[in-house]
């Protein structure tokens, strides 16, 4: 009986002994530290929406609840659209001080859809909108 304890005592240390060879306290650390993590996901609240070079653009949300009161159709100016930098709005008439001139914006805005509806009117109504925003920021009307 002593001989078969002392035989699986020596299996056990050799099994042991084998583990030790094939995975080294060393290598488990190191992979432990280099083993790559998932990538958190970013929080949706966050997110930055994507904006387009041309576009119209979006309305700041303290002003977008009484806008959409006094303005027919305010909403559906972006319906479809991206929001962009600079826009068919921008660089024909300066910045909006009433809501008249948002009324204005919101027609150019409204056109600015209309204009864009096949690829070769969006190009050539895109690159027109580029061209004239330089010459408004050279010409320095913008302001």
């Amino acid at each position: 009986m002593p001989h078969f304890i002392d035989l699986a005592l020596f299996v056990v240390l050799g099994l042991v002994l084998w583990h030790h060879l094939l995975h080294p306290p060393v290598l488990r650390l190191l992979a432990r530290t280099v083993r790559p993590r998932p990538v958190p996901t970013p929080d949706p609240a966050a997110e930055i929406p994507r904006v387009t070079v041309v576009g119209p653009r979006p309305e700041r949300p303290v002003f977008v609840g009484r806008l959409e009161d006094d303005i027919p159709f305010y909403v559906e100016r972006t319906y479809g659209l991206r929001p962009g930098i600079t826009g068919l709005a921008q660089v024909n008439q300066g910045y909006d001080a009433t809501v008249e001139d948002v009324r204005s914006k919101v027609l150019h805005d409204h056109a600015y859809a209309v204009l864009i509806r096949t690829p070769g009117s969006w190009l050539k109504t895109d690159l027109g909108i580029i061209a004239k925003t330089f010459t408004v920021m050279v010409l320095g009307k913008g302001q």
